[in-house]
């Protein structure tokens, strides 16, 4: 198939799935974040279920199979994955453990699974569980919406959209505890399906976290730097126009690194990786990103929400893009690995 039908075929199905989702939208942590009671409470969590994950290579860009750079980024290489499972899809976050992956649905699954990229079939024992207390109702995903995951030294921190809060967990799957840090979060205002989208350490004590949506008439979205004494400082984020913060990462330097999407139907899928230099971000300040690349046609590209950073024995940072595909046949689900040179340069 050429590119062009590529690019065709692809805009229709970005076309189709934006018309669902407009149909169906209505470091250490400081101990003080979670209490010794929480610590110690059950760990009590639903069955693993096993399931294969299939990994399809897709190129940098369908177009030119020889491109293998992208702005500030060098293309390693990337998978579409689909499963046996049923409800395999529609993961809004990434994590890179040691030897495999971490990610969690939109319907609270967590899949786990072992990683070798260099492997012919790159993953292996993989397992979904069921976030618990686990929901039966009609209205699940709007509990257990899950968008934004922190790891912990001792579990990990979960925020959610729809019903917006954050929660503590103690394993992946394990059980969740309302978070003390919800508190010093001003929900008011968000839409939704817009939720804290993106958080990630700053600073070493802090968590800096991003609303996904609700816009003020700045074109900013709200943002927070989130401290171990349970307040918070209030800041904004001014991003690209049409693309909307899905995760975020600190790099070695302390910058933080910020995934943004695009899915519209004009414009199609795209997405930005920006780079927020950690001396602008201020209590009460309009953060401002700075290119780091654009992914958008014919680049291979869906809905892109999951990031990562992994900084090697050699000293690259490589970064892991996964695409979240709303659970639907018309959309991919990907993996895709970059390393992140901002001097043109990746050491050897």
């Amino acid at each position: 198939m050429g590119g062009s039908m590529r690019r065709l075929i692809a805009r229709l199905t970005i076309t189709a799935a934006a018309i669902f989702l407009c149909v169906t939208a209505a470091s250490a942590m400081p101990e003080g974040m979670i209490s010794e009671q929480d610590r110690k409470a059950s760990v009590t969590k639903d069955f693993d279920q096993k399931l294969q994950v299939f990994a399809d290579p897709v190129p940098l860009n369908e177009d030119d199979l020889s491109q293998s750079s992208l702005g500030q980024l060098k293309y390693i290489q990337g998978w579409s994955l689909t499963s046996d499972h049923h409800q395999f899809g529609g993961f809004s976050t990434f994590l890179k453990t040691q030897r495999g992956i971490i990610s969690v649905s939109d319907l609270g699954l967590w899949l786990q699974a072992s990683f070798d990229a260099d492997a012919e079939e790159p993953f292996s024992n993989a397992t979904l569980t069921w976030q618990v207390p686990r929901k039966y109702d009609n209205d699940m995903k709007k509990v257990t919406d899950i968008e934004s995951v922190l790891k912990l030294p001792y579990g990990y921190l979960v925020g959610y959209e729809q019903f917006h809060r954050f929660e503590q967990v103690t394993e992946p799957g394990g059980w969740a505890f309302t978070s003390d840090i919800s508190s010093a979060v001003d929900f008011r205002g968000l839409t939704p399906n817009g939720g804290v989208e993106a958080m990630t350490w700053f600073g070493g004590n802090s968590i800096l976290a991003f609303a996904e949506r609700a816009k003020d008439i700045k074109g900013r979205l709200k943002a927070w730097i989130l401290k171990s004494d349970r307040t918070s400082d209030n800041l904004w984020f001014k991003p690209p126009q049409n693309f909307y913060p899905t995760d975020a990462k600190t790099l070695p330097s302390g910058d933080i690194l910020v995934l943004l999407r695009r899915f519209s139907l004009v414009e199609g899928a795209g997405a930005k990786l920006q780079r927020i230099p950690a001396e602008t971000i201020l209590p009460g300040a309009t953060l401002v990103g700075e290119d780091v690349a654009t992914l958008e046609s014919p680049i291979t590209v869906d809905n892109m929400e999951g990031l990562d950073i992994e900084v090697l024995a050699d000293g690259r940072v490589r970064l892991y893009l996964m695409s979240d595909n709303n659970l639907s046949r018309l959309q991919r689900t990907l993996l895709m690995i970059f390393d992140y040179a901002p001097d043109g340069v990746t050491p050897k």
